[in-house]
C-alpha cells in the first residue's frame, strides 16, 4: 500500500478504509456510480475517488493491467461494475446492517463444515484456499440477491423499503 499525505492509493487485498474512517454519500455527490458499458472504453471507472467525513480523499485503483480488447469483452466488464459496487458497498458499510440472519447462518454453516473437513485431514486451521473456497461458496449462494422486506438483519431489526 501506497501512502501519500492526506491521499492514500489503496490497492488490492488492502481494507477498503483506514480504522474509524467514515464516508458519507453528501461528501461524494460528484460520484460517477454509473455501470460501465460493454464497447465504451471508461478508463476513468477504474478509479475511485472518495472523500471522507474529515475531508481526505481515498483511491481504490482497480486491479491489473487492462487491455484495449477488454471493454468489448462481458467477462471484464461484468468484472469491473462488481468491483465498483463492491467498493462503494463497503465503503458505505456503516449506513446498513451487514448480513441478514440468513446470510450469516449460511456462512457459519460454510466455516464449520470447512473446519471439520480441515481438521479431519490435517488437524490444522484453515488455509487461504479454504477461506477462499468459503467466500466463493457464499458469493455463489447471495449474488445478485436482494434482501426482502421483513427479513431479520442482524442487528435484530427487520429489512425494510427504506
Amino acid at each position: 500500500m501506497e501512502v501519500a499525505k492526506a491521499n492514500t492509493i489503496i490497492q488490492k487485498e488492502a481494507p477498503v478504509r483506514k480504522r474509524g474512517e467514515k464516508y458519507s454519500l453528501k461528501d461524494n455527490q460528484a460520484l460517477d456510480r454509473t455501470k460501465v458499458k460493454l464497447g465504451v472504453p471508461e478508463n476513468e471507472k477504474l478509479l475511485l475517488r472518495l472523500v471522507t467525513t474529515k475531508g481526505n480523499t481515498n483511491e481504490y485503483l482497480f486491479p491489473g493491467k487492462i487491455p484495449d480488447s477488454a471493454w468489448n469483452d462481458p467477462a471484464f466488464i461484468a468484472h469491473v461494475n462488481d468491483w465498483r459496487e463492491q467498493v462503494l458497498r463497503r465503503a458505505w458499510l456503516n449506513m446498513s446492517p451487514r448480513w441478514t440472519k440468513r446470510q450469516h447462518d449460511f456462512l457459519c454453516r460454510g466455516i464449520k463444515k470447512h473446519m471439520v473437513k480441515t481438521k479431519m485431514k490435517t488437524g490444522m486451521k484453515l488455509s487461504a484456499d479454504d477461506w477462499r473456497a468459503i467466500a466463493q461458496q457464499q458469493n455463489e449462494m447471495f449474488k445478485g440477491k436482494r434482501v426482502r422486506v421483513g427479513e431479520k438483519l442482524m442487528n435484530g431489526k427487520q429489512a425494510t423499503t427504506k
